[in-house]
């Protein structure tokens, strides 16, 4: 472990070489509070101007019917770039596909890239 090894199936591995007997989950449950702790990797924001681009995702969601049967729909993210002022500007035709769909149109946090992510993990 002082050389960076703390891969605990290597140093098992390693370990019964030697003549370690012990088993594997206890040289785990050894290792683990010793070992470095990681950084979380920095989050990097992509800004783009308004209108420039749209980012989609898709994905499915499972659901019960009516009936107690587990079906699945796929969906389908969007998402728009604000303004300048960070206000909305609503496409009157898309709220009204919106509507008659019955989807959400909503907005994201701005300065929240765990929550935005712009289209990535949309789909939950």
């Amino acid at each position: 472990m002082s050389e960076g090894l703390e891969n605990c199936v290597v140093l098992h591995q390693e370990l019964r070489a030697l003549g370690y007997d012990g088993g594997y989950f206890i040289l785990k449950s050894f290792v683990s509070p010793e070992r470095r702790r990681r950084q979380p990797d920095a989050t990097m924001r992509f800004e783009t101007a308004p209108g420039e681009q749209a980012q989609v995702d898709w994905g499915s969601l499972a659901y019960l019917d009516q009936d107690g049967k587990k079906r699945r729909i796929w969906v389908y993210v969007m998402i728009l770039g604000r303004d300048e002022d960070q206000m909305p500007v609503w496409n009157q035709r898309m709220l009204d596909f919106a509507m008659r769909v019955g989807f959400e149109v909503r907005l994201c946090r701005p300065y929240r890239a765990q929550t935005k992510g712009k289209a990535e993990s949309g789909v939950k």
